[in-house]
């Protein structure tokens, strides 16, 4: 399955997708980060464009993002 993250999905379809991989991957915790890289490559993707999509996730409050650290569910 790929799935391609563009401007035409809302913010809450992103969160939804990377929640879904998140969950695939079995680390779906609040207190564990996942690397944004293993997201990326679940969801056939680049890096730099999750990295972008979850900076804008983050500044929304939807999941928690730390540079280099990853990214965790709010």
């Amino acid at each position: 399955m790929v799935t391609v993250l563009n401007e035409k999905h809302s913010c809450s379809s992103h969160a939804n997708i990377v929640q879904a991989s998140m969950s695939r991957m079995n680390v779906l915790t609040k207190s564990k980060n996942v690397n944004t890289n293993l997201i990326a490559e679940k969801l056939q993707t680049k890096a730099s464009s999750l990295t972008d999509m979850i900076k804008k996730l983050a500044d929304k409050h939807l999941v928690n993002y730390q540079k280099y650290k990853g990214v965790s569910l709010t």
